[in-house]
């Protein structure tokens, strides 16, 4: 009788097996071979790269629109048919329907929400169950998560987040999923699941985290994802009158943002601007703008006159001020045919100040376009090479330079810069 007991529980002990056999009915023990044969479905998306199925985290510092966002993945779900439960549990209906007019929603009879609710360990577990099953409900979001939270104990913080978001993830298994809506730290670590709020535990009980982030005030924001079955991948977010909108991946849309800001910067500070006066207008590092740089002059947007000194690639001259006249450089065409030698400088004017105005030639090789100083009259033109260093100039000196027209004497040199020649005296 003992032994049938023991037969019928589960309990009695095979005689030719081994440990794990015996113990099957507590957990299943896989073989490598078994995992290598198995079939086992592929991980799927309950929204197309932005949300997995699973338990997902999104955090994210306080009002800038992690609401919004988990509200329009509420909408989302409730249009491709799934049944959602919205515990919106910091707002009240008239801010609900303030936020549903805001976003043009439409009637959705699948999409649910409830203002208030039981903590988990007071009655809320028992109570999410009960809805789930009656009203077969596929999606779950919970916003703020601090409002369904257990009440902490203060023994062992790690275990007791670690546990409240296991029972979550074992409620969500063989469902749609459930998202739960966070807050990040002040400060926080160099590493992004640092920065959530709370111990490790609750980024390692959990499927997926998406970090939100924006500043408030500005329309670009960014929503990192890292997930357990899928590539981390950061995308660009676009926001504005509550709407989320993907824009694109974060770093091709954050790098176009950034290099147009710097020639927007350019263009205020007149078109040519040093790294320092450049970094300093856009309040940045300038390590980080010295970077945006490189890849703008790869692409052509922006040309380096010399050493930390940018310039845009299409200067105009208007009138006697020097102004610059700003042009949309737009799409950048192919590499220019090669270029012929420039042609011989005129003779320039002396100026009031005693100085020659002067003309770089051009070089084979090089592009032959020309710019216009800033407030010089008359004609300043160059080639795109180093003005420190000129292959060749053509100065407008009173006689022919040099000895039959040779190269340059220190008379020449001399009345170039606005002095005065002597004669030359020998002491007896």
């Amino acid at each position: 009788m003992r032994r049938r007991l023991k037969k019928v529980l589960g309990l009695e002990e095979p005689k030719e097996s081994s440990l794990f056999e015996a113990r099957a009915h507590v957990f299943k023990v896989w073989t490598v071979g078994e995992l290598l044969k198995a079939d086992f479905p592929p991980p799927k998306w309950i929204l197309p790269n932005v949300l997995p199925e699973g338990l997902t985290l999104l955090a994210g510092r306080p009002k800038i629109g992690k609401s919004f966002l988990a509200m329009k993945f509420a909408f989302e779900v409730a249009k491709k048919g799934g049944k959602v439960l919205y515990l919106a549990l910091e707002d009240h209906p008239a801010r609900l329907k303030e936020r549903l007019e805001k976003l043009g929603a439409e009637e959705l009879p699948n999409l649910f929400f409830v203002t208030s609710w039981r903590k988990l360990d007071a009655g809320g577990m028992e109570d999410l169950k009960g809805i789930v099953e009656k009203e077969s409900i596929d999606f779950v979001i919970t916003d703020p998560w601090v409002k369904l939270a257990p009440k902490r104990k203060g023994e062992n913080l790690y275990e007791e987040d670690y546990k409240a978001f296991s029972l979550l993830h074992e409620f969500v298994k063989g469902r749609l999923g459930m998202l739960v809506v966070h807050h990040l730290r002040k400060g926080g670590g160099e590493d992004e699941l640092e920065k959530v709020l709370g111990t490790t535990g609750v980024v390692g009980a959990v499927d997926t985290i998406l970090i939100l982030k924006r500043v408030r005030g500005e329309k670009l924001g960014t929503l990192n994802l890292i997930s357990r079955d899928f590539p981390e991948t950061e995308w660009a977010l676009t926001f504005e009158e509550g709407c989320w909108k993907i824009e694109g991946k974060a770093e091709e849309v954050l790098l176009e943002e950034h290099q147009q800001k710097i020639v927007r910067a350019l263009e205020a500070l007149g078109g040519i601007a040093t790294l320092k006066e450049i970094s300093g207008y856009l309040g940045e590092d300038q390590r980080v703008v010295h970077k945006h740089l490189l890849k703008l002059v790869e692409r052509g947007g922006v040309v380096r006159e010399r050493r930390g000194v940018y310039s845009l690639p299409i200067l105009k001259e208007e009138g006697e001020k020097g102004k610059r006249e700003k042009k949309d450089f737009g799409d950048f065409g192919e590499k220019g045919e090669k270029g012929e030698k420039g042609e011989k400088g005129e003779k320039g004017e002396k100026r009031a100040d005693g100085f020659h105005l002067f003309t770089f030639h051009g070089e084979k090789g090089r592009r032959n376009e020309s710019v216009d100083t800033q407030g010089l009259e008359g004609n300043f033109t160059f080639s795109p090479i180093s003005p420190i260093s000129p292959p060749s100039c053509t100065f407008s000196p009173q006689k022919t330079p040099g000895p039959e027209g040779g190269g340059l004497t220190v008379e020449d040199v001399v009345r170039f810069f606005g002095g005065e020649v002597v004669e030359e005296k020998h002491l007896p």
